[in-house]
This record gives structure tokens, C-alpha cells and sequence, in this order.
């Protein structure tokens, strides 16, 4: 088919589908306002299409600050993640490619819509896409998006402008959900996705309420495990959309002549003129941080022989979990080669999402009154001198979860002379809960304080505060002086080496006695991406001046983790640390 001229006249209404392709925000937000003013100018009732994928970005709408945005502008450089703010309602929107944005430019007047009635057919023709294409998902009557089980998979940010509509949806398919952990939605009022109104000759504005809301955003492809075509998302799109706004028929166009046009409009605010025309990029013109290849100080040989296949069956034949497997641990092979494991308990599924770890996150089944048993006789048959315990966050307990820590530092100690490290939560500042921890006297109180201060919301979320940490580990030492204490830092994620320190100096002061330094990798797209890897000789460097700050015993490298050669630490054994 060949490509019409904006301005032909047709018998009757249709929706002119553009796909754009892979574009730059700006060149498709300079394309909409294009539209929006040649569209308002006519009276053929003519609807455009867009549809398209963005490289990383950050959009803000009204409703948003910087506050939102979890990560300082220095670490988003160099994540290549751009930051826009935009005339649209709503606070923070993420757009990166395997998110298909739908930008729908409806002259609203001509057609008899109001606004509402408009938000509602955008709405269900975006809703019917993914009932044709098997989804089973959730609109919301303030129109904020559509959620399916695993969380929001569409967010609405739209705008009207002279009865013309522009910005609209954008529907996750496969992104990377890491960088969706970088900013934060609907905190509070006039938060989230939204509608900002511009009508009348005066441009007088009104905005539509909303409901404030907060999501935990998801894909399609977390919704079924299973790849969805973005071909088979749009041609189903178009068909749903076209029927939805009351055409009978589309016309389908591919994207370059179209944009060619931008050069020539006059683009005012604060959008910048496209410098030449093709602007499509190609997908080396960005680099996703969590398709990074590896260095060679993090490549290593996977131990092979019946030991690790033994360990990985009598965990599997006790019904247990393991934080080696469910963390997706690069040591779990050599470990379970070693015939250990951390233990996880209290199930495999957090009340949290912290945005570096890979363990599931929703609602948790209940507590297995069992489990301390099986853990004790696994830790028998392994036999271990030293057994870690670690467990999920369990918010949803009303001592999350402590009690049951108890029972099993209990069961393994009647079976035989071991030692218990715990690395549990911080129960979310729940004094009693430490304090009863802390009672049945394990011989290591471990909890990972992750990051320094700076980046704990981004990494660890809104619950956990670096204050509570500190005050942690000196209510520890306070009531039980024996119990050795220990903490974990993962390295790579923006920090810089001041902060570190001082991150160090604060951990020492409250009392932490043991330490461990690693290098972060990201388990999944799901997960925040590598900012930096940190050579092994760094890791040297940083674990020799830890020891000097007063650290007891010291793991530092780049596949060190939080229990990695736990049985050697306690023995303060000198740490071959493997590269």
C-alpha cells in the first residue's frame, strides 16, 4: 500500500496506523505535536495511530518530581537512561524496548467523545487486545491501567490538547523490569499515571481525578511464561482499537516517511527539533545493561561429580528450599559440590520486592510446622559442622517469622553439635522479634546490609532503613555479647568507594564483627542492572582496608556472598577467596 498524504482527503472516517518502529521519545512526542496541531485544523474527523517501542527513558509527567526517581542523574548517564519531563498527567512512566507505546491522536469533538467516554474506549480496546489474545486481566474504573496476576501490565498517560488527544498507553511485553525498580509510582496524592486536559480557545486546563495508586509492574510474558509476538500485540491492537473509536476500517503504513516530516514542524516547549531525518534507531545506537557480558575474573568451571548431584536430591527428596538455587547464587555448584547449602524457610516467596534480588515475590503460603525438622535431619545427612539458615521476608507474620528461626535453631541442635548462623530480615524494625532471635543464641547473627545508605531505597525498597540496621546490630551485641555478628555488601551498584567506607565505619561502630564484600549480578532482566564490575584486585584492596578498620574475619571478592565459606569464618580460618 502506499503512503497517503496527511492531509488526503478521505470519504470517511479510518484510523491511520503509523508503526514507527524503534524511535527516540523525543522524535515520536515532536511527531504527536504535529499531529495534534494538523488534526485540530481539519474537520474530517481523521484519527492517527502510533505505534512504536522506545530506547531507556524516564518520562514525568505533572503529577511527578525528581523525587520519584530513585537513582541519582549521574548512575542513569551511565545506565545511558534519559529523564524527560512532559505536559501529560501522572508522575514517573518507563518506556524501554519490549514496551509498545500506543499513542492514539482522536479529534474528540468531532467524534461526539468527552473526555471520559474516550479514556473508557481507549481503555477497552486495549483490554478486548488482550482477551483475544488469552489474557486474563483487570481494567480499573479510574483508568489508571490494567493489571493481570502478576501485577500492572498497562499504564495510561494521556493528554488532550484543543480536543485532540495525544502521549496513551504502554503495554509491557518483555522490557526489562529491572528499570522499573528505579522510580517510584503512585506515592501519595496526584501520583501514577494520569490525564492532563488543555481545551478551548483560552487553553484552559482541568484535570481529571484519579485514584492515587500503587503497582507492582509485570509483562506478558511473566503473565504466561511464554514469549507473545509484539507483531501479534499490534495487528490485534489495531483491529481492537479501530472498532473501539467507531471506524469501520484502517489503513496501515510503515513509519519512515512519516517522520521525515518532523524536520520541517515547529516544535515549541520544551521538546528539541529532530537534527536529520531516518530516525529510527537501530538497536546498537543503546546498550541494555542486563544483556552485559560477564568479565573473565566472573567466569568459572561448574564442579561436576555425584556430590552435587547427592546434595541437590536430598534437598529436593526433604522438601526444602535453598537460597542457593532460589537467588540463583553462582556458587550454588561448588557449594553443593562442598555438601552445603544456606537453607531457606518460611517458603520461597517474599512479601517484599527488593530490586536486586530474584526470589518471588506475593503472597506466601502458610508456615510449614515441619520444616525445622526436615532442615535439622538435611543438615545431618550433609554433615555439616555449620549450618546457615536464611528465610524470606515474611511481613505478612506478626513477628515475621521469628519464632520459627527458633524452632529450627532447636531441632538442629538436637540432633548434633553444629552451629547456627541466622540471616534472616530485618522483621521491619520489630524490636521483640530480634530480641527473641536473639535469645535462642545462635552462634551467628547475620544480615546483609546490601548497599550503602545513599542507595537503599533504589535497591532494597521502601521498607528496610539503614538506621535500623545499625541500631540491629547494636541491640544484638547488647543483649547476647557472644553471638558474633555479621553483615554482606554487594558492590557494583553505583556506590562509590567514600561511601563504602563510610558505610563500613557506621557497620563497625554498631558492632558488626564479620564481613563479606561481593560482586553484584543482576539474576534477570527482572532485576536492577550492572552499574559497574569491580576488578578482583579492588576486592583486595577493600578487604584489607576493612580489616584495618577492625572487621574480625573478612570475605571480599567478586563471587563472594553473604554465606559463602560461613563454616570457615566462624572457624576464623584464613579464606582462600576464588576468583
Amino acid at each position: 500500500m502506499g503512503i497517503a498524504p496527511l492531509d488526503a482527503e478521505l470519504s470517511s472516517p479510518a484510523v491511520e496506523t503509523h508503526l514507527l518502529g524503534l524511535i527516540d521519545f523525543a522524535t515520536a512526542l515532536a511527531l504527536q505535536e504535529r499531529l495534534v496541531r494538523r488534526i485540530g485544523a481539519r474537520d474530517d474527523g481523521q484519527i492517527c495511530l502510533l505505534l512504536c517501542e522506545h530506547p531507556p527513558i524516564i518520562t514525568v509527567g505533572r503529577s511527578g518530581s525528581a523525587g520519584d526517581i530513585l537513582l541519582e542523574s549521574d548512575l542513569l548517564r551511565k545506565r545511558r537512561i534519559e529523564v524527560r519531563w512532559v505536559k501529560r498527567g501522572g508522575g514517573c512512566l518507563v518506556h524501554a524496548p519490549g514496551q509498545l507505546a500506543v499513542y492514539p491522536i482522536v479529534p474528540l469533538r468531532w467524534h461526539g467523545f468527552s473526555v471520559g467516554e474516550y479514556l473508557d474506549r481507549f481503555q477497552a480496546g486495549v483490554l478486548n487486545t488482550l482477551d483475544e489474545l488469552g489474557y486474563r486481566v483487570n481494567g480499573h474504573s479510574d483508568r489508571h491501567g490494567i493489571s493481570g496476576r502478576t501485577g500492572q501490565l498497562v499504564a495510561f498517560g494521556v493528554a488532550v490538547r484543543n480536543w485532540v488527544t495525544c502521549h496513551g498507553a504502554f503495554i509491557n511485553v518483555s522490557p526489562p523490569m529491572g528499570l522499573f525498580r528505579l522510580v517510584r509510582t503512585g506515592a501519595g496524592p496526584k501520583k501514577g499515571p494520569g490525564l492532563i486536559c488543555r481545551n478551548g480557545p483560552e487553553g484552559a486546563s482541568h484535570k481529571l481525578n484519579l485514584v492515587p495508586f500503587s503497582a507492582r509492574m509485570s509483562c506478558l510474558m511473566a503473565e504466561r511464561r511464554q514469549p507473545t509476538k509484539m507483531t501479534s500485540l499490534r495487528a490485534a491492537l489495531i483491529r481492537q482499537l479501530t472498532e473501539s473509536f467507531g471506524c469501520d476500517r484502517y489503513h496501515l503504513y510503515t513509519g519512515q516517511p512519516l517522520l521525515r516530516r518532523v524536520e520541517s514542524c515547529e516544535l515549541r516547549g520544551d521538546i528539541a527539533k529532530p537534527q536529520a531525518a531516518g530516525f529510527i534507531l537501530p538497536p546498537s545506537a543503546f546498550i541494555m545493561t542486563h544483556t552485559q557480558r560477564l568479565p573473565r575474573w566472573l567466569k568459572r568451571n561448574v564442579p561436576k561429580g555425584g556430590a552435587t548431584r547427592s546434595t541437590d536430591k536430598l534437598i529436593k527428596e526433604l522438601g526444602l528450599a535453598t537460597v542457593c538455587e532460589h537467588a540463583r547464587c553462582p556458587n550454588r555448584m561448588e557449594c553443593y559440590a562442598r555438601k552445603t547449602a544456606t537453607f531457606m524457610v518460611l517458603g520461597d516467596v517474599c512479601t517484599r520486592g527488593c530490586g536486586f534480588c530474584n526470589i518471588s515475590t506475593g503472597k506466601p503460603r502458610p508456615v510449614d510446622p515441619d520444616e525445622p525438622r526436615r532442615v535439622a535431619e538435611a543438615a545431618r545427612r550433609l554433615g555439616l559442622r555449620h549450618v546457615v539458615v536464611t528465610a524470606a521476608a515474611r511481613d505478612d507474620l506478626s513477628d515475621g517469622g521469628a519464632e520459627h528461626f527458633c524452632r529450627v535453631i532447636s531441632e538442629i541442635r538436637r540432633l548434633g553439635e553444629m552451629t547456627v548462623e541466622v540471616l534472616p530480615s530485618d522483621f521491619g524494625g520489630n524490636r521483640a522479634a530480634v530480641d527473641r532471635l536473639v535469645d535462642a543464641a545462635p552462634e551467628v547473627y547475620n544480615h546483609n546490609a546490601e548497599t550503602v545508605p545513599r542507595l537503599y531505597r533504589a535497591v532494597r525498597g521502601p521498607k528496610p532503613d539503614y538506621r535500623w540496621t545499625l541500631e540491629m546490630f547494636r541491640r544484638i551485641k547488647a543483649r547476647n555479647p557472644a553471638i558474633r555478628t555479621k553483615t554482606g555488601l554487594m558492590l557494583g551498584l553505583g556506590e562509590t568507594r567514600d561511601e563504602l567506607l563510610d558505610a563500613l565505619a557506621d557497620l563497625i561502630e554498631a558492632g558488626c564483627e564479620m564481613l563479606t564484600l561481593g560482586q553484584y549480578l543482576q539474576p534477570s532482566p527482572n532485576q536492577l542492572p550492572v552499574v559497574r564490575f569491580v576488578p578482583p584486585e579492588e576486592f583486595d584492596e577493600l578487604g584489607h582496608a576493612a580489616r584495618l578498620m577492625g572487621f574480625k574475619q573478612v570475605a571480599s571478592g567478586p563471587l563472594v556472598r553473604s554465606s559463602y565459606h560461613a563454616d570457615e569464618m566462624i572457624e576464623s580460618r584464613e579464606l582462600r577467596v576464588e576468583s
